[in-house]
């Protein structure tokens, strides 16, 4: 499974937890400015990462999403939910960073947070081997 999120940096490289570290594949968008957070594209299996995202406080889910035949990531065309958007509207509040609409759908959050940490983000060509 995959899933676009935001994750501390240390030295360049993801914070990851000790348990996380080789159970995760990533694919870094960029740094998020001077935030110590880079945007990524992970890929895990869906229990870790759903771990990562309810126990660790370096990492912040955006969306999971799934290639199914001709669809690639069909789930960014859902609208954000509330929760999420709360959760990535504290922690853009708290980087001093413009806040998301209620209205917007997953693609419009991640292309936005994404291309404001790298201005040439280009989610069409954006990806990650899977995990398994």
């Amino acid at each position: 499974m995959k899933c676009f999120a935001l994750m501390r940096m240390i030295d360049g490289q993801p914070d990851l937890p000790v348990q996380a570290q080789g159970q995760v594949n990533y694919s870094l968008c960029d740094r998020i400015g001077s935030t110590g957070w880079g945007a990524y594209l992970c890929a895990a299996t869906g229990a870790n990462l759903t771990l990562l995202d309810e126990q660790w406080s370096g990492f912040v889910g955006i969306v999971a999403v799934t290639e199914n035949g001709d669809v690639r990531w069909g789930e960014l065309d859902n609208p954000c939910s509330e929760s999420v958007r709360e959760r990535i509207n504290t922690w853009l509040e708290n980087h001093n960073l413009p806040t998301i609409s209620e209205s917007w759908t997953n693609r419009q959050v991640v292309r936005e947070i994404y291309l404001r940490a790298n201005a040439h983000f280009d989610l069409s060509s954006f990806d990650i081997m899977d995990v398994g």
